[in-house]
């Protein structure tokens, strides 16, 4: 089916979370960001950010995970870097060059996710950029996939994003994206219909998407993003 335009409740599947983070939050949260003056979390640290229901990790210690390694590009050690707590902004992902240039504006960070990453591995002929390693979620209110959907009416259950993009900047939140499948008409909580992929684009603000987040399930399925080298372990949001 194609469905009307207006605003409706979301359920951000898995592959959608993930898309969601790395093309808008991980890039927000992430130093070189903030040092372009482009981040609208610059001078949130210490600030609710997100619902109380999220906090947001980045680990590379998790045994046997694709983004999990011992060193960073910089030569320091990996470790647990906390994002989110309880919808607080608490940390950055940086290299030891933006913590030191940015310990002034934002505080003092760990630099663990300096890394040489390229086409085929990692190359020590590139300097360190700021990549995620595992990013995890952790929620004491998780509920499992079909209590995300039984309060809802109607709404769309969003298996995947494509063409994600902050046209005027990630700093203003405003975000627009395309719905691509497997994505679903939800009526009376459970799922329906398919929505035909490509005919509907989301426009929201992920600044206000993350203070929505009304719930979170227990799924956590690895994805993997673009650099083949980093992964979330995503659950599904409601919104």
């Amino acid at each position: 089916i194609t469905l009307a335009s207006g605003d409706y409740p979301v359920v951000f599947g898995p592959r959608a979370v993930a898309a969601l983070l790395q093309d808008l939050i991980l890039p927000a949260l992430s130093l070189d960001t903030v040092a372009a003056r482009t981040s609208p979390f610059t001078a949130r640290r210490g600030q609710a950010v997100a619902s109380p229901l999220l906090t947001m990790t980045d680990d590379g210690r998790l045994p046997g995970l694709l983004g999990s390694r011992t060193i960073t590009g910089d030569g320091l050690p990996t470790g647990t870097t906390p994002l989110i707590e309880q919808g607080c902004l608490v940390g950055f992902l940086a290299d030891a060059y933006h913590a030191q240039f940015l310990a002034a504006r934002v505080g003092a960070v760990v630099p663990r996710n300096g890394m040489r990453h390229a086409t085929n591995g990692k190359s020590f002929g590139m300097r360190p950029g700021i990549f995620p390693t595992n990013v995890t979620f952790s929620s004491p209110e998780a509920v499992v996939f079909d209590a995300l959907l039984e309060p809802i009416d109607q709404g769309i259950y969003v298996g995947s994003l494509w063409h994600t993009m902050a046209p005027a900047g990630l700093h203003t939140g405003a975000f627009s994206s395309t719905v691509i499948g497997p994505s679903f008409a939800i009526r009376q909580g459970q799922l329906a219909e398919p929505v035909q992929p490509g005919t509907l684009r989301l426009q929201d603000s992920f600044l206000d998407l993350l203070q929505r987040l009304t719930g979170l399930s227990t799924t956590r399925q690895p994805v993997v993003l673009a650099t083949r080298q980093s992964l979330v372990l995503a659950p599904e949001w409601c919104c």
